[in-house]
């Protein structure tokens, strides 16, 4: 019962720690779990419901402003527009401009923000794993060490009182490889579950930030060549620019985490190969390595391209290769 509650305490402080991220993804009708007293419990109805509202809410706002907008312009033509700015004073026309030109800005704003908030929510859970599975290395590197000294007894007690070290304990009682495996596993399946939930999600961040550069660097060369528009031609690589940087992101949390039980394999192969050890650690040292082949911390869309750091580079090949088929193009224009 107390070790039940100790894991409460526990959830309930790692829940703390990511409040404000959990807030914000309230805020757009994002719910992941529901907290039931002190543990975790799926969603309720009311949670459903309210994620419908905020969906159906702005969805329908966005659509009456969109009509709205339409119907204004399908009412006038050329000529009684400009006939209606000439009469209409300067102040009144721009300050009517500014108007819709901020609804505007503000609901693109806060559909972008709204999938960079998943990014950055598939981000900081990832890291989280990814420094929880660093601690584990760094016990690993230690029990490799205190292996390395003879004659020496030496006791290492861990927040998790069933972990510890101990250079000249019997080894059928000295489980902390086993202890470590099993932490192991239970990194593994968080990244499982991080990877089934967010795999829609990196998908989407994918196939839309490729078609979103294609269409922001045509835009850039056409308005640059037709009007002149230096500005543009300078604005539009720039958003270019930062959607890369957030495929970065995603691509170098996956990156650093496939890195990190790579090194996990490493360590556990060095206490495998040292028959210095007593027959029984080796045995669990095996047993973990086989665990660590069993989860491989890779993240995917849907089994059809690995999520790393190479993704990155061939899509800055695959952009740089339209880029140029574009600007040939441009010129039969």
């Amino acid at each position: 019962m107390d070790n039940k509650k100790i894991k409460n305490d526990e959830v309930l402080i790692f829940l703390s720690s990511i409040d404000p991220l959990l807030k914000l993804e309230n805020c757009y009708g994002i719910f992941r779990f529901h907290l039931k007293g002190d543990r975790l419990a799926p969603i309720n109805k009311m949670m459903k419901i309210y994620g419908i509202c905020v969906v159906s809410t702005f969805f329908t706002v966005y659509c009456l402003l969109s009509l709205y907008n339409w119907k204004k312009i399908e009412v006038f033509d050329v000529e009684t527009v400009v006939n209606l700015l000439e009469e209409l004073p300067i102040p009144i026309a721009l300050e009517s401009f500014g108007y819709f030109n901020m609804i505007f800005i503000i609901s693109i704003i806060s559909m972008d923000f709204h999938r960079h908030l998943l990014l950055f929510s598939f981000y900081i859970l990832l890291k989280i794993l990814t420094i929880r599975l660093k601690i584990l290395n760094k016990y690993l590197t230690d029990c490799i060490n205190l292996q390395n000294e003879n004659n020496t007894k030496v006791v290492i007690y861990n927040i998790n009182k069933d972990i510890y070290y101990h250079n000249k304990g019997r080894a059928t009682k000295n489980k902390k490889i086993i202890r470590l495996a099993e932490a192991y596993k239970i990194i593994g399946e968080g990244n499982n579950l991080i990877n089934e939930i967010f795999e829609f999600q990196n998908l989407m961040i994918v196939v839309f930030t490729f078609s979103y550069i294609i269409i922001t660097l045509w835009s850039s060369i056409y308005y640059y060549r037709t009007l002149k528009m230096l500005h543009s031609f300078i604005a539009l690589p720039l958003q270019c620019i930062l959607e890369f940087i957030t495929m970065g992101l995603m691509t170098y949390a996956c990156d650093m985490m496939s890195s990190e039980r790579n090194a996990t394999k490493i360590l556990v192969n060095e206490l495998v190969m040292n028959y210095d050890l007593p027959k029984a650690m080796r045995i669990q040292a095996k047993a973990f390595m086989e665990i660590v082949e069993l989860w491989p911390m890779k993240t995917s869309a849907y089994d059809m391209f690995p999520i790393n750091i190479q993704l990155i580079l061939k899509f800055v090949s695959v952009s740089t290769t339209y880029l140029i088929v574009i600007i040939q193009v441009s010129h039969f224009l």
